[in-house]
């Protein structure tokens, strides 16, 4: 769908522009073993089972979606940014959860030096999740 932008001129005068524009992204993410990462992602990160058919499992929360696929050969690591409003909220809402994972699996609550908070989670097909908010100036 094409969302209208006004420009205004004047009090009295303003131009509408039809512009395309980008909802938000949804990573399409090769698993495993689809059952045991929609638990993860549900029991660990918090995410709830939005959909499901033969080959893919869709995961939500709030606006973040993600696909998980069954993976072919040779994926190697992936990566993945979901950016969050309020991440020492999130962070304790699973903190809990996060110190279970094996040794390496989890970096709890840091700042970048590009100014950013974040935390760092591996799952079960090491996929890299990092969870980050832009630290307030």
């Amino acid at each position: 769908m094409v969302q209208p932008f006004l420009i205004f001129i004047n009090k009295r005068e303003y131009l509408i522009l039809l512009m395309a524009f980008l909802k938000g992204i949804q990573p399409i993410i090769p698993v495993s073993d689809l059952e045991k990462s929609a638990i993860f992602f549900k029991n660990v990160l918090g995410f709830e089972i939005d959909s499901s058919a033969s080959g893919f499992v869709r995961v939500k929360r709030d606006m973040a979606v993600i696909t998980l696929v069954i993976a072919g050969d040779n994926v190697g690591q992936m990566s993945c940014y979901i950016t969050v409003e309020n991440i020492e909220e999130y962070h304790k809402e699973l903190e809990t959860n996060l110190k279970q994972l094996p040794e390496g699996r989890y970096r709890p609550l840091f700042s970048q030096p590009y100014g950013m908070k974040e935390f760092h989670v591996i799952d079960l097909d090491n996929l890299l999740i990092f969870f980050g908010e832009k630290i307030a100036k």
